[in-house]
């Protein structure tokens, strides 16, 4: 008797890869978000688009982005896309820390997937 194991698909999701923050002699700072892609699937799956706003110490949108149109994710497998803020604002710099929030929306073969995640990195001394 031949036992077979059904494996079922799973939607891929989007979240936040890595964080960091690079600072300037200025003052100033850039930080730096990967928001990923990820397919846990075992054959590729296309996403239609991955639209996302990066919000920085609970600020509104500091910057939108609409990537991945029609791209496919390899199976098991991520897309990254960084987005790189400048932040010249010394009151958020002097906290010591840089809050922040992503949120959007992820399309796949018809689904509309949202997702949301919130992070923190903190500024080196």
């Amino acid at each position: 008797e031949i036992v077979r194991e059904v494996v079922l698909p799973a939607l891929p999701r989007a979240y936040v890869f890595a964080s960091q923050v690079s600072m300037y002699g200025d003052g100033t700072a850039d930080l730096s978000v990967t928001v990923a892609v990820g397919n846990p699937n075992a054959f590729p799956v296309r996403v239609s688009q991955l639209a996302y706003a990066v919000h920085v110490n609970g600020l509104a949108s500091v910057r939108r982005a609409a990537v991945a149109t029609d791209e496919r994710v390899a199976p098991r497998a991520d897309l990254t896309y960084e987005e790189v803020i400048h932040i010249m604002d010394k009151s958020i710099l002097a906290a010591g820390h840089i809050g922040f929030r992503v949120e959007g929306q992820l399309d796949v073969d018809g689904f509309q997937i949202p997702f949301q995640e919130e992070g923190q990195v903190e500024l080196p001394r």
